[in-house]
């Protein structure tokens, strides 16, 4: 079987020559899957050179037609031949399948520069966020963490947050698993600093809020006030993180923002901790070298490509004096600060459009595995750095920050 390429006004066109059996399909398989991964979401097959096609290629057919109609693209067969016609009437999916694919919406493009196309969507433009410091922004006491300076803090609607945290109903069941952590609107994740280091989450529903015990970290509460999309064309192909957040600040208009992105993925940069922060120091540097290796897992190289992340976090153009301590500089010349956690998930492709929070991380958490969680960092040593982490296209919402304050009670 022979496969190519052709753009059309409707989208792109796969032309398929040759049988489409069992051993064919699963080729087509992977290269519609491609397809999808490069960002295309409204696809034609042409199969008017297909002389054969069993049932494992009409499978490949439904499936795809599905997994593109709830991302609101589409898949359809055009020009079939006539046996190809003939089993796809008898099974009855004609009307499914074949017809002249919809002419791809135009998108309202604000902005469009070195290959990335952003698209800015109002929810709320006078929505502000209040931002908490929790604890204090030394990582490692000398004494390690205490049952002093744990924080209960229970997932709800509007309230996110990041740091050192673990899910649990009190310290000493959480003592030897704390490690990186984010609340996002009623979801928890966590990456126990345990051996296993095998990340976890809870989701809330209905009247169940998740309880985590929270070290130390950021917690902002509020409703985003804007969202916008980005996508990296050719020949470009991804977004780097700290375009992404420079451009949160400029559509927000502000200069400390809390920002919640979900993209599909090139790679991510960061690093997790090795072992639980409630162990005493015993007279050493974490930080320093070598020690840091002993206490932090760095990605060697770029991690968790074709994956879905979720990041959260905060960034400052001009922080305050009393957030500061909280952010880390981006590196390079962007004069940014931040602090942000991921979780990485399953590949799957996002929708284009308009995308609601909650909804969206309902289905990351239910429907997507859950593989791993970083803090993410910048990595711009000279010869061995990484760099930083690469997005390829996705969405990010944003809440002005306004107000920063410290919370010594309960959240």
């Amino acid at each position: 079987m022979n496969l190519s390429r052709r753009l059309t006004e409707q989208g792109l066109e796969l032309i398929v020559d040759g049988r489409l059996d069992a051993y064919w399909a699963d080729h087509l398989s992977q290269e519609i899957g491609r397809i999808i991964h490069e960002g295309i979401h409204h696809v034609r097959l042409h199969l008017g050179a297909v002389q054969y096609i069993s049932s494992a290629g009409i499978r490949v057919l439904l499936q795809f037609h599905k997994q593109l109609s709830r991302i609101d693209g589409s898949f359809l067969v055009s020009e079939p031949s006539a046996i190809v016609r003939s089993v796809i009437q008898l099974t009855g999916l004609e009307a499914l399948l074949v017809g002249a694919a919809p002419v791809v919406p135009s998108e309202n493009v604000i902005h469009q520069e070195k290959g990335i196309v952003v698209e800015r969507i109002a929810l709320d433009p006078a929505a502000r966020m209040r931002c908490r410091l929790v604890g204090t922004p030394t990582p490692f006491p000398a004494s390690g963490f205490t049952a002093q300076d744990v924080q209960v803090v229970a997932a709800r609607s509007n309230l996110f947050g990041i740091g050192l945290g673990a899910l649990g109903s009190d310290y000493e069941e959480c003592r030897s698993r704390f490690g990186e952590w984010m609340m996002v609107d009623g979801a928890v994740a966590y990456l126990p600093s345990d051996r296993a280091a095998v990340p976890d989450y809870a989701a809330g529903a209905g009247a169940y809020h998740p309880v985590s015990q929270m070290l130390y970290g950021l917690c902002w509460e509020g409703q985003p006030a804007w969202q916008f999309r980005f996508d990296a064309h050719e020949p470009r192909r991804v977004v780097s993180l700290s375009e992404i957040l420079q451009q949160a600040l400029s559509v927000a208009g502000t200069a400390v923002a809390g920002v919640v992105i979900v993209a599909e993925t090139a790679s991510l940069v960061g690093a997790a901790l090795r072992k639980p922060p409630t162990e005493a120091l015993r007279g050493a540097t974490p930080l320093a070298h070598p020690e840091i290796r002993n206490w932090l897992r760095f990605t060697p190289e770029r991690a968790f490509p074709e994956s879905v992340t979720l990041a959260v976090g905060v960034v400052a153009r001009e922080a305050p004096p009393d957030l500061m301590p909280w952010l880390r500089p981006l590196g390079g010349e962007t004069g940014l600060h931040a602090h942000l956690h991921a979780a990485a998930f399953s590949y799957h492709p996002l929708p284009r459009g308009r995308l609601d929070l909650r909804q969206t991380l309902s289905g990351l958490f239910e429907q997507h595995a859950l593989k791993g969680m970083l803090h993410l960092l910048t990595d711009d040593r000279e010869i061995q750095g990484a760099g930083e982490s690469e997005l390829t296209r996705g969405a990010c919402w944003i809440g002005p920050i306004d107000r920063i304050t410290r919370s010594e009670d309960t959240l």
